[in-house]
């Protein structure tokens, strides 16, 4: 506790997109980010469909980078509520529905000290209230950076590095929401959504905070 008031105090929350103290997404800046408009996209690759939450630029774009390589994880709560935001809009059915962060290679997570799309997924159980299985699917070969890379090279640099190492039954007939924080070319969900699919999942959508 002390902690965390010594941080506010030498080094206060500011808005990433318009530097309000108190808080690192401001209201206003979030309802500017969901004017954009978007609409659900079905049958997307191995996907049965994908929701995005908006592009990643301007201030979206800073938030994740915050959120992602400078560690304020508080960020999950109101990037997370850009998915549910859209959720609700399009009014998805949720029954029988599980959710399942995209999983980073064990030791990566271990040097950055987190897996973001499992913050997001944490926010996501509370807010649609399903159930979140995280620790099944696991990547088990570690990719170096695809930011360079062509969709084709992207393709093949993710072929079979992830698994499922849960129960069958925990996802057998139902629909899984793959959860990430960005989709760019859509490689990593394709490959995710084979793997669950192969393991039994009747469907499976990417839900993401921003397409790049």
């Amino acid at each position: 506790m002390v902690f965390h008031l010594l941080l506010d105090l030498f080094f206060p929350k500011k808005c990433v997109g318009c530097s309000k103290e108190g808080i690192w997404l401001c209201q206003e800046c979030l309802e500017n980010i969901l004017k954009e408009e978007t609409t659900p996209l079905r049958l997307v690759g191995k996907l049965d469909g994908l929701v995005i939450g908006a592009s990643f630029k301007g201030v979206l774009r800073e938030a994740i980078h915050a959120f992602k390589y400078e560690g304020v994880k508080e960020l999950a709560l109101p990037l997370a509520q850009i998915i549910v935001e859209r959720l609700t809009q399009f009014d998805f059915p949720f029954l029988e529905s599980v959710l399942i962060p995209v999983p980073l290679f064990k030791k990566k997570q271990a040097s950055r000290g987190f897996n973001q799309a499992t913050l997001l997924a944490r926010v996501l159980q509370t807010e649609l209230e399903l159930t979140l299985l995280e620790d099944r699917l696991i990547k088990v070969k570690n990719t170096p950076s695809q930011t360079t890379l062509e969709p084709e090279e992207r393709k093949k640099m993710v072929k079979g590095v992830f698994c499922w190492q849960g129960d069958q039954e925990e996802i057998q007939g139902k629909t899984v929401f793959l959860v990430d924080d960005v989709i760019t070319t859509g490689a990593t969900l394709n490959e995710c959504a084979k793997v669950l699919k192969r393991a039994g999942a009747q469907s499976v959508w990417g839900l993401v905070v921003a397409k790049g």
